[in-house]
Order: C-alpha cells, then sequence, then structure tokens
C-alpha cells in the first residue's frame, strides 16, 4: 500500500520503506513468519520467541502497574515495587548508632547530618 509521501506501508507492521526491493524483503520476512509471536503488552510482532521475550521484560517495565495495596497507580513495575517498599515496608534495614531505623539509606543520611553527634557515619 503507498501513503501519500510515495513511500510503501506495510500492512502487518506499520513499517514504512522509501524503496520497493527493500519493502518485499520485508515482506518475506512476514511470510516466513506465519506463526506471528505478539508481545502481550503491546502487540508488536516478533520473528522469534527469544526476541519476544527480551522485549516484554522492558515492555511490561513500562507499563503502569497498580500498588498491590493501596491501588495507586505507579508508571512502571520498578516504580510500583519502590512505593510498595517505601509506603507499605514494615522493614527498617539501615540503623543508626543511636539506634533509629529508617528504610532507607538518604533518610539515614539526612538523619546523620541533622544530628551533630552522627557526624562521623
Amino acid at each position: 500500500m503507498h501513503t501519500k509521501d510515495n513511500t510503501i506501508l506495510c500492512s502487518e507492521c506499520g513499517r514504512n520503506f522509501q524503496r520497493r526491493d527493500n519493502f518485499l524483503a520485508h515482506l518475506a520476512k512476514h511470510d516466513n513468519n506465519k506463526t506471528k509471536i505478539k508481545c502481550g503488552s503491546c502487540e508488536k510482532v516478533f520473528a522469534n520467541n527469544s526476541n519476544r521475550k527480551r522485549h516484554e521484560e522492558n515492555c511490561i517495565q513500562k507499563m503502569p502497574e497498580k500498588c498491590k495495596i493501596c491501588k495507586k497507580v505507579c508508571t512502571s513495575r520498578r516504580m510500583r515495587k519502590q512505593h510498595e517498599l517505601d509506603v507499605h515496608s514494615k522493614r527498617r534495614d539501615y540503623i543508626c548508632t543511636c539506634h533509629a531505623k529508617f528504610k532507607q539509606r538518604r533518610n539515614l543520611l539526612a538523619h546523620c547530618k541533622k544530628e551533630d553527634k552522627h557526624v562521623g557515619l
């Protein structure tokens, strides 16, 4: 299918081509891959399963996710995990010499800066 700017559009994947020979070579790849392997999140098509898996690891990480506890929507899996750790976790792995406990190292460091007696940490 030709577009307005005289490029050829692949109806299988939406990719544009300037030259007909490149388009035909590309189209052959689709014909060789009749069992289309799609990403479960964005429907992108892949020639093999290993390429799909590699793509999905990144694609899924970038999808918005809800916190399992408070249902807050986070922009990615990584941000949801960080939110759950920061807000909902009971763990306090960072302990000051004065026995104050913190969830994050940065909070311990801020505490130490604020307290003159903790300057050596």
